[in-house]
This record gives structure tokens, sequence and C-alpha cells, in this order.
């Protein structure tokens, strides 16, 4: 694409002018954009349900008989879902 894009003024209103390649290309590109993101959200959504998951098992060990094993998994779990919480937003 040119550094510098060309511009009309048509009925008073102001166009960018692109050869047929480059505007091929932007679609092209906005197509791939949008698979893309509904990639992003399907992975948001499962990450989401894994953390409610792993959240419902850390609080099951916490509250189970104190195991020194459980505790140390609690709270690897709780470490785990806190990271996993800031990367998502959800913190």
């Amino acid at each position: 694409m040119k550094p510098h894009a060309r511009h009309i003024v048509v009925d008073g209103e102001e166009l960018v002018v692109l050869p047929v390649h480059d505007f091929d290309n932007l679609l092209a590109s906005r197509r791939q954009l949008g698979g893309q993101a509904a990639r992003v959200r399907s992975l948001r959504e499962g990450l989401n349900e894994l953390i409610e998951c792993l959240q419902t098992v850390e609080e099951r060990l916490g509250s189970a008989d104190p195991v020194p094993d459980h505790e140390d998994l609690a709270a690897e779990l709780r470490r785990r879902v806190h990271r996993a919480r800031k990367l998502t937003g959800m913190s």
C-alpha cells in the first residue's frame, strides 16, 4: 500500500481512493480479524469456565480435613486462579 492515500471530494464528502488490489487486501484483513476475534472470545469463555471449576476445587480442598498435600494444592490452585483472573481481566 502507498504510504500516502489519495483523497478526493465527492458531493462534499472527503473520500480515500485505493487501488482495487489494496481494497481487496483490506477486506481480507478485516475478515481475518473477525475470525480471530471470534476465536479469542471462545477461548476466553473456556478459560472463564476453567477458572470457575478450579476455584470450586480449591474451595472444596480448603474446606476438607487439613492434610498437608491438600493445603499445598489449595494454595497452588488459589495462585493459579488469581493469575488466570488477572490475565482475563476478571480480578
